[in-house]
């Protein structure tokens, strides 16, 4: 497992993974993005509800910069990047499937990463 921020874990399997949340972040996430996530509000599956809770978690500064460059380092060339990659492809996901469209007026543009200076860290 892969710390991200406060109360938050990028967890890898064999065969599938996902984000397992506790505390204070399954309630930085919009209710209405909590009831979105199939398997309650403490675990985002990898496919479709990670990314969706790591942008919006990220954008409210409950995830690590370092935490950020790490998982999406391999795809982007600087923090700046990995924020809008990330974001875009939530907002990709959250658009095409019916089950996610309630995230969508919650996820960040992704065009607002550029302006955003990295965090050292998640915010208490």
């Amino acid at each position: 497992m892969t710390e991200l921020g406060d109360g938050l874990w990028l967890v890898d399997t064999a065969s599938h993974g996902g984000v397992r949340m506790t505390g204070v972040a399954t309630r930085a996430l919009p209710s209405a993005v909590r009831r979105t996530l199939l398997n309650g509000a403490e675990w985002a599956e990898e496919d479709c509800e990670a990314g969706i809770v790591r942008a919006i978690l990220e954008a409210k500064g409950r995830l690590r910069a370092d935490a950020l460059v790490e998982v999406l380092g391999h795809h982007a060339s600087d923090i700046g990047e990995a924020r809008r990659k990330l974001r875009e492809s939530a907002r990709r996901t959250a658009g095409s499937y019916e089950a996610y469209r309630p995230a969508l007026e919650h996820l960040p543009a992704a065009d607002a990463a550029a302006e955003q200076q990295p965090a050292e860290s998640a915010a208490e």
